[in-house]
Formats: C-alpha cells, structure tokens, sequence
C-alpha cells in the first residue's frame, strides 16, 4: 500500500468522479483519476476527459492570473480569447469582467 491510498480511498467511498494532481514546484508527486465521465455511455474519467473548472479553483486562477499581470505576462484587461480562443465565452471576458 503507497502513501497516497488513503486519498484513493477518500475518494472511493466518496463516489469521486475525476482527476487530481498532487505537485511540487518541479515534479508530479501523484496523480489519480477515477469515476464516471459520462453517465449515458459509461466512459471513466481519464487525464484526457475535459471537465469544467469548479468555484474550488476560482481562488488559484485569481492568483495566477494576478501574478502574471504583476510579471507583465498579461494585462488584467486583455479577453480570455487572446488566450484561449476556442472556450465559447471568451471573446466576452476579462479579468475584470
């Protein structure tokens, strides 16, 4: 038994359906996917099922995004289609939205 089975188990009996990553600043330490990703056909969720984000990650991407716009790697008024044209919404969207 590895030192991250109780996450596995964590999420087993919580019905988990998902990816995680557990990271250093230069190393993968663990990653994990389990669960459903489509209840219709049955397909697991697997490191390439796309998924939403959820209102958990709003705080890391606030971060990371005001880091780079402190870095000069954006400017908090660009639109999100400068950098990720193909989401439907992001010609829509800035940071300030």
């Amino acid at each position: 038994m590895n030192h991250w089975s109780k996450i596995t188990k964590i999420n087993d009996d919580a019905n988990y359906n998902g990816a995680l990553a557990v990271t250093a600043p230069d190393q993968v330490l663990f990653r994990h996917t389990q669960g459903i990703a489509d209840y219709a056909t049955g397909m697991p969720f697997t490191f390439s099922t796309t998924s939403g984000i959820g209102s958990v990650t709003k705080q890391f991407l606030a971060t990371v995004v005001l880091m780079l716009a402190e870095e000069g790697e954006v400017a908090l008024s660009d639109r999100l289609s400068q950098y990720l044209p193909e989401y439907r919404f992001a010609d829509h969207l800035t940071s300030t939205a």
